[in-house]
């Protein structure tokens, strides 16, 4: 099949046009609606309403409420005694019954077949104490009770109570101790089902097209030609039978018409009576036939009227597809500048909406929800709250009526709506609902960090990551800081030995790096390892172990001079503990000093000495001294003092004399001081010898008496150790 270059271009125009047009109705400021804009908004001092939803931010303007403000509230009056009742009409909740009234009966100014209506009270637990009566303009002395009655919760102020009847209702009457409590009072009419929707006539005037009469506009009071031509509807008058006619999108509740006549006050009987003695019919189809008729309306007046309110009573019983309005008296023109249908939808079981488009979110899925607003009897499902249910509940709630409060320890209190299962937890806690501490060995977020491998058994705070307690060497938060110098093991409270070098050991074991003067081994200690069990005498180092009394352990027969560290496992209370036992070592017999590597003096006794100092205990016969070195010096003490030194004593290094003998002198006290006497005693005896040489006898006389002298002399001199090695 071919087309025509013409055609594509019409079609092309055509769509061009129809986007054009749907463009033009969402930038209009007064409509809203997720397709083609096709409701009005009605905020309060005509500020605008969102573009989607049609939420007024500044609340609704006065006379309509309900989801999107679109529903019209019915005009009464209290009858009472009071006559400052304005507080049940402002929609403030802050403005409320102040008085000690029970009661309260308005009357409405139109009698009105009820549908629902919406209170406020400023203490919502009376709400279930509020009682709602009706009466009819058949018996105005007889109360009713609605026999159908069902109540929604929309916040924690408001309710919507469900009050259908077929009858017109002219008085609706609030009593028990709830009107104490009560703040404002709504009763609606209905919502304007014919904006927008698909609107014919029989034919058009120029550009008065039947669109026109459902744009929501009225029309200009003063009858201006131009203003009248976009927002109202007129046939032409070449085709009679005149009509116009609107189409909703689905099947409707209706339960009044309001029809806005042409006003012209400059032309005078120009166009209003054109519309006297029309006819008005609605069909529950697009076919129009007796059949589809579910009502029928003929204007008996004989003068038109500007405005034309048509209330079926009883109420319409079957839903409505189309509205056809003709005109009267064979004028064969009718014009229209509004026609508004109040009703609501006929939605399906479960369905609720402008459109019919949502799904109900009741507690009881298989209950009905309001169809004006979504409000539910049984209440809101788990997780949702407001007046159509489908508000989910703020952050930190959840579940029926928004009343549970997410886990403390879900990430910024931010749970699901409905179950309360944190979307995420904060530092420390894992599981749906973040009430489970980390696993051992993690923390943090998510539990995503691992402890210190130094946390004892791999244990920290879930939060924080500080360990709650150390393996034995390490202290800190994180256990991240090795004992201090002279601690080690668990806590760091174990001392280390004495005997350590700088009291520095090993920050774990307890081990000595090095070893002060006169031990040795890994702990510097010395020891004969007993045998059976632990005795008051012996000493252990517990560790992992508290209490550390009443603790027994098998011996094992050590050598003395090996390592002397045994690892044990014993059964304390159930539960098994690692214990050290550590028996003393000294150094070696003959050794001494640092790390044992200096051996004992050999005049030493048995070659043993203070296992620190090097002092001999005893020495070998000949010997004295802390060192058994006494009368000796040079390398290895191998060259004796000088026998006249004082007590033998003299430096062991250059073998000089502390001090000399008697009769001795210099460094090494072999100068004698009587030396020049032996010499004098030599010289005299041989001046006395020549002088006598003449005389035999007399010179061995002489020498005989001399001789005896020196003899004395040297005797004295030799027994006080002087001058004896001049003797011959």
């Amino acid at each position: 099949m071919f087309f025509s270059c013409e055609r594509i271009f019409a079609a092309i125009l055509i769509l061009t046009t129809s986007l054009a047009l749907s463009s033009a109705y969402c930038k209009s400021k007064i409509y809203f609606g997720k397709k083609k804009c096709k409701y009005l908004c009605h905020c309060k001092n005509n500020t605008n309403c969102n573009k989607s939803t049609g939420l007024c931010s500044d609340g609704c303007a006065f006379g309509w409420f309900g989801p999107a403000c679109q529903f019209k509230s019915a005009t009464f009056f209290p009858i009472a005694n009071e006559s400052d009742f304005d507080w049940l009409t402002d929609n403030d909740p802050t403005t409320c019954n102040k008085g000690d009234i029970q009661e309260i009966t308005v009357e409405l100014n139109t009698s009105y077949p009820l549908t629902w209506m919406r209170v406020m009270l400023n203490r919502p637990i009376e709400f279930d104490s509020l009682e709602i009566r009706y009466r009819t303009p058949k018996d105005t002395s007889k109360d009713q009770v609605c026999s159908d009655a069902q109540t929604a919760k929309v916040d924690n102020v408001t309710f919507d109570l469900s009050c259908p009847t077929l009858d017109l209702v002219s008085h609706v009457i609030l009593s028990g101790s709830g009107v104490g409590s009560l703040c404002s009072l709504d009763i609606s009419k209905g919502r304007n089902i014919a904006i927008k929707q698909d609107a014919r006539q029989s034919s058009t005037f120029k550009k008065w097209y039947a669109r026109g009469a459902v744009d929501g506009d009225y029309g200009p009071i003063d009858g201006s030609e131009k203003k009248q031509k976009t927002t109202c509807s007129h046939t032409s008058n070449r085709h009679s039978d005149a009509w116009w006619s609107v189409v909703f999108s689905a099947a409707m509740h209706v339960q009044s018409f309001v029809i806005y006549n042409r006003r012209n006050p400059s032309r005078e009987k120009c166009c209003e009576f054109r519309l006297s003695q029309f006819s008005l019919k609605a069909y529950k189809s697009t076919h129009y036939s007796r059949k589809t008729q579910v009502f029928n309306f003929k204007d008996q007046s004989s003068e038109a009227q500007d405005v034309y309110t048509i209330i079926p009573s009883p109420r319409i019983g079957h839903t409505v597809k189309t509205l056809k309005i003709a005109e009267g008296q064979d004028f064969n023109i009718l014009t229209l500048c509004e026609v508004i249908v109040y009703g609501d939808s006929a939605c399906s079981s479960g369905k609720f909406g402008l459109d019919c488009e949502r799904d109900c979110n009741c507690i009881n899925k298989q209950e009905t929800c309001f169809v004006s607003t979504g409000g539910c009897p049984s209440g809101c499902a788990p997780g949702f709250k407001g007046e159509d249910c489908w508000t989910q509940c703020p952050i930190s709630t959840y579940g029926k009526d928004c009343k549970m409060n997410c886990s403390s320890n879900c990430l910024n209190s931010d749970c699901h709506h409905e179950t309360g299962v944190c979307k995420a937890c904060v530092p420390g806690y894992t599981g749906e609902l973040c009430n489970q501490e980390c696993p051992v060995s993690t923390y943090g977020q998510d539990c995503k960090m691992i402890c210190n491998t130094r946390c004892l058994n791999c244990d920290c705070h879930h939060k924080t990551g500080v360990c709650k307690t150390c393996v034995p060497g390490y202290i800190g938060d994180l256990c991240d800081q090795e004992c201090p110098i002279s601690t080690y093991g668990k806590d760091c409270k174990m001392k280390c030995s004495s005997s350590c070098l700088d009291s520095d050991c090993h920050h774990e074991t307890g081990l000595c790096k090095a070893c002060v003067l006169g031990y040795t081994g890994e702990l510097c200690y010395q020891a004969s390892p007993p045998q059976g069990d632990l005795t008051p005498s012996d000493r252990a180092l517990v560790a992992e172990l508290e209490p550390a009394t009443d603790v027994r352990v098998d011996r094992l027969p050590l050598d003395p001079f090996t390592l002397t560290t045994v690892r044990k496992i014993v059964n304390f209370r159930g539960t098994f503990k690692q214990i050290y036992v550590i028996f003393p070592l000294e150094c070696p017999v003959s050794t001494y000093g640092q790390d044992c590597k200096m051996n004992c003096s050999t005049r030493c006794l048995n070659s043993d000495c203070h296992h620190k100092t090097g002092v001999c205990k005893a020495c070998l016969p000949g010997y004295n001294g802390d060192l058994c070195d006494q009368g000796t010096f040079g390398d290895g003490c191998n060259q004796n003092c000088s026998i006249y030194c004082l007590d033998k004593l003299c430096n062991h290094m250059t073998g000089k004399c502390n001090n000399c003998t008697v009769g001795m002198e210099g460094d090494y006290c072999n100068e004698s001081i009587y030396a020049a006497k032996s010499k004098a005693c030599g010289y005299n005896l041989a001046v006395l010898s020549a002088f006598f040489p003449t005389s035999l006898v007399v010179t061995i006389v002489i020498f005989c008496v001399f001789y005896a002298i020196v003899l004395r002399c040297c005797r004295d001199s030799c027994e006080n150790l002087l001058g004896c090695r001049y003797l011959s």
